[in-house]
């Protein structure tokens, strides 16, 4: 028995879920650590995978409406409730990864996304740089609280709809 090809948006998704997992280790981690090399490839890599996941972001609704996404049957409460947590998490999905490009350029970058420059967006400045940063983690708390929204209800369809929402959006799954 052959497994199926996931569909682009599956794929998309659940690759933004292992991205987000390894930037949040990095981000709750990287402080323990000394300054020096290993930190600061720490830090490249949080900057780097935070890009890929910056362009998923951008991706994955252009596939939704192109592919076809999940299919709600009217507009109720919880229809619009999806669709809000879904705008939420793709809007911080694609805010936090400019906020810290932003901290980046105004810190004194110079950014490396997998070990090659980009440009900064701003010049260096203090304020700019503390405002960018904050913008920053406030966008990390937003996501996981979408984030945390979007588990329960998947699992509030599973366990107390029972229907095939949860089933549907599981990798390997037709």
């Amino acid at each position: 028995m052959t497994t199926p090809i996931p569909s682009p948006v599956k794929l998309v998704h659940w690759s933004v879920v292992l991205l987000l997992l390894a930037l949040f280790a990095i981000a709750w981690t990287v402080d323990e650590f000394e300054a020096g090399p290993f930190k600061s490839s720490l830090i490249d890599l949080h900057r780097s995978l935070g890009l890929v996941v910056f362009v998923l972001a951008l991706i994955r609704p252009l596939l939704r409406f192109t592919l076809g996404g999940v299919e709600r049957a009217g507009r109720s409460l919880t229809d619009l409730a999806a669709s809000g947590i879904h705008i939420a998490l793709y809007g911080a999905l694609i805010a936090m990864p400019l906020a810290g490009w932003i901290f980046t350029s105004a810190n004194g970058g110079p950014a490396k996304v997998f070990g090659i420059p980009v440009p900064d967006l701003v010049g260096k400045d203090d304020t700019i740089a503390d405002l960018a940063y904050g913008a920053h983690e406030i966008l990390g708390n937003l996501i996981l609280i979408a984030v945390g929204v979007h588990v329960a209800a998947a699992l509030w369809h599973h366990f107390v709809q029972r229907d095939d929402v949860l089933r549907r959006m599981l990798p390997g799954r037709p």
